[in-house]
């Protein structure tokens, strides 16, 4: 969708309906609208990968990697802001975290309207889209059809049906891991809202590290597969010393 209306549209809608659904979240009355209201705001939360995208069409090859790894600090960044704000908030009340919620959303979506310009791709990154669109033999492609061609390269090419596992098993990983680490806390631990904020924050404190400050020397020494390789794997074993932490036979 983005390639097709512009990734600036795609990303200043995303905001803006991610705003519409916290106010509404906030105002929730019954368990379904918490759920309704809640996956709209999960359907408009696909900013950090538009982000992704707009760093890729303006950087060079040699720059991407780091360039990414500063995408994902900022995304710690608020990983950090963001739980320790909720802590402070969560005796204010579900309402007065969720409107202060919508209200940074807004100002991201102002932000954007006022300083992104529409992204144009560089030629060297273009590189692979025009020979893949000149292998398809068309001018001009319909969305159908470009959304078979990316199905096409996600069994056939050897290079992003495996990321695009790698990524959707991470995010299947770390969406089950957040989405009952509050529960968890609270039942083992008897930890309060303000709590698992904290340890968001310490989460987040480690996120902004490693992707400002490691991420680029390492895939520059190790090359980028192995750096996915490593971290996917350091990810894997985090989770599992969690699970071992709670065990009975720990």
């Amino acid at each position: 969708l983005a390639d097709v209306v512009g990734k600036r549209k795609v990303l200043l809608l995303s905001l803006f309906c991610s705003t519409i659904s916290l106010i509404a979240f906030g105002l929730a009355e019954n368990l379904f609208q918490l759920i309704l209201f809640r996956g709209s705001n999960g359907f408009f939360a696909g900013t950090v990968s538009v982000c992704q995208a707009i760093v890729a069409d303006v950087t060079t090859i040699e720059d991407r990697a780091g360039k990414m790894a500063l995408i994902m600090a900022a995304y710690g960044v608020g990983v950090v802001v963001g739980p320790a704000l909720a802590g402070f908030l969560a005796c204010y009340g579900f309402t007065a975290v969720c409107f202060v919620a919508a209200c940074c959303t807004f100002g991201n979506f102002a932000f954007a309207m006022w300083q992104l310009p529409e992204i144009k791709p560089e030629a060297e990154s273009c590189d692979v889209s025009k020979k893949q669109l000149a292998e398809i033999g068309e001018e001009e492609m319909t969305t159908s059809s470009q959304m078979r061609e990316i199905i096409r390269l996600m069994i056939v090419d050897p290079i992003i049906g495996p990321i695009f596992m790698i990524n959707l098993l991470s995010n299947v990983g770390m969406g089950a891991f957040l989405g009952v680490t509050a529960l968890l806390a609270h039942d083992i631990y008897s930890i309060d809202a303000a709590g698992v904020g904290r340890i968001y924050c310490a989460a987040g404190v480690a996120m902004v590290f490693f992707q400002g400050v490691v991420t680029k020397p390492v895939s520059e020494a190790i090359g980028e597969y192995y750096s996915v390789a490593v971290g996917a794997a350091l990810r894997g074993a985090s989770f599992a010393l969690c699970a071992g932490w709670v065990a009975d036979w720990v």
